[in-house]
């Protein structure tokens, strides 16, 4: 009998455990969401939103990622230069064209930000991380 009730103790302190894991791994997961407005678009606007690069009254491929538009103007819309591809794919980094082209895996055209210094790899992660959190506009 006090083997049961042990085994049943155990099993009810494993379940607690695990539910406790789970749901601290939860809050941790929302305590860490990435902001296009605070994460990203200051990325943006150093690196691409130039008026020589994506602004201005002529962005190059027509992308223009200053202003408010910046988010609509890359979440689901189609690449201009790879018309299969999205620029930005939610929860797909790896096929998403911004992506390819800020890490310079894409062979069309030239790797972003152009004639400018690179993006360091905590700037691409960033990105990356914020696409597969669903490329939220927040």
């Amino acid at each position: 009998m006090i083997k049961y009730i042990f085994i049943s103790i155990l099993a009810i302190t494993l379940l607690f455990m695990f539910g406790f894991t789970q749901a601290s791994k939860k809050l941790e997961n929302h305590q860490s969401k990435i902001s296009f407005n605070e994460n990203i678009k200051p990325v943006l606007a150093t690196n691409c939103a130039q008026s020589n690069c994506h602004a201005g009254p002529d962005p190059w491929m027509d992308l223009n990622l200053s202003g408010r538009e910046s988010y609509d103007n890359l979440v689901n819309n189609t690449s201009k230069e790879v018309s299969r591809l999205k620029l930005i794919l939610p929860f797909k980094p790896d096929s998403s064209y911004v992506v390819q082209k800020i890490k310079g895996l894409q062979s069309k055209g030239a790797r972003m930000p152009y004639k400018k210094e690179l993006l360091s790899i905590e700037e691409i992660s960033l990105i990356e991380e914020w696409i597969k959190q669903g490329a939220v506009k927040n």
